[in-house]
């Protein structure tokens, strides 16, 4: 009866060890990036190595991953208008959820954002931000808020071929930063579309 009784106590032991060892495992797992971090650009890996991160409009549906509308709103995929030009692989982006363009966006602007970071990193490098967009009914593109860097008087802005924009190096300094378009809806249709891409490129050696 003794060694039963020695038996039982040990698997209880037993069990005791390794509930605590997975109760460990799983406070050590790695919590998930917090919601609305914004999108980072890549460290090189190497001399003369190029990383991008890829700011278009679109990637997801129906909300937009990275897109926000007057900074915390979602901003909604849709299928364009016929007359609106085509910037693939962006997508337009209206501020209204419908699985259709909408024609009932009331007139007003409305201010469509994208947040990313750039990390400080130990190879050294020079980052761009270069895009095209096109919006109904007009627009204008700034950076890190009062910084205008390209617009679109409309009011078909959403006609081919697009405006292009660039951002100057100089305001790429590691830290958060944000691109800002003002978009203007006249009346009926209102959207965005931007094909934007953000590119580290890391100095060879000798240079």
């Amino acid at each position: 009866m003794k060694k039963y009784l020695t038996l039982a106590a040990a698997f209880v032991a037993l069990a005791i060890f390794i509930g605590l060892g997975a109760a460990k495992a799983q406070d050590q797992k790695p919590l998930p990036p917090p919601q609305g971090a914004p999108a980072t650009l890549k460290c090189c890996e190497c001399l003369g190595q190029t990383s991008t991160l890829d700011l278009s409009t679109g990637q997801g549906s129906p909300i937009d991953p990275l897109w926000k509308l007057n900074v915390t709103a979602p901003a909604y995929k849709t299928p364009p208008v016929s007359s609106w030009v085509s910037l693939a692989p962006a997508s337009w982006i209206q501020p209204v959820a419908s699985p259709a363009p909408s024609n009932s966006v009331p007139p007003g602007i409305y201010k469509y954002s994208v947040k990313f970071n750039i990390p400080k990193c130990t190879i050294p490098s020079v980052v761009r931000l270069d895009g095209k967009f096109a919006a109904d009914n007009s627009a204008q593109v700034f950076f890190d808020g009062p910084n205008l860097v390209a617009s679109c008087p409309g009011p078909t802005c959403f006609k081919t071929p697009g405006v292009n924009f660039s951002v100057p190096s100089a305001l790429l300094t590691p830290g958060n930063h944000t691109l800002t378009i003002d978009v203007k809806n006249d009346s009926s249709y209102s959207g965005l579309i931007v094909n934007a891409k953000l590119t580290r490129q890391c100095v060879r050696e000798g240079n």
